[in-house]
């Protein structure tokens, strides 16, 4: 296979290893303020997903990015 522009399949691998990153992050993070959430909380809502995303959105302090917002909508199925 011929690369016809290089420029342009070493951006396309830096855009993906850069979403790769920011999902990484956005795991990690929700996977802290769920860790946070499970020492405050008797049970975590995870079939009700307003109320783990309320919950997440009182552990971060503010809303949740779109990255992380993806994750949660994850752990409720």
């Amino acid at each position: 296979m011929k690369i016809e522009n290089p420029n342009v399949s070493l951006k396309v691998i830096e855009d993906s290893l850069m979403i790769e990153n920011e999902r990484k992050e956005a795991t990690r993070n929700v996977l802290q303020w769920f860790n946070q959430i499970d020492a405050e909380e008797e049970l975590i809502p995870i079939d009700k997903p307003s109320e783990l995303l309320a919950l997440m959105i009182d552990a971060k302090g503010e809303l949740l990015n779109r990255n992380e917002l993806s994750v949660v909508r994850e752990m409720c199925g």
